[in-house]
């Protein structure tokens, strides 16, 4: 799975989106917590109630994350 985080990172960085939610939920992802796409949905409305800045970035972490081919 590393060789697949690295180029999502550094689109990250080109588009200035939130690294650190990016990273949460791969992490997730990874322990077996976030499997479906509406799920990592949910996770990603709910980090959102509590850091309202990164509300822009949520749609192009879910669409980074479901484009690779990591969740379904």
């Amino acid at each position: 799975m590393t060789e697949r985080i690295i180029p999502l990172i550094s689109h990250c960085k080109q588009e200035k989106i939130s690294i650190s939610l990016l990273l949460s939920s791969l992490r997730l992802i990874e322990k077996g917590l976030i499997r479906k796409q509406s799920e990592l949905n949910e996770y990603l409305k709910r980090r959102a109630k509590y850091e309202p800045r990164i509300l822009k970035d949520i749609e192009k972490v879910e669409r980074l994350i479901v484009e690779s081919n990591i969740i379904k």
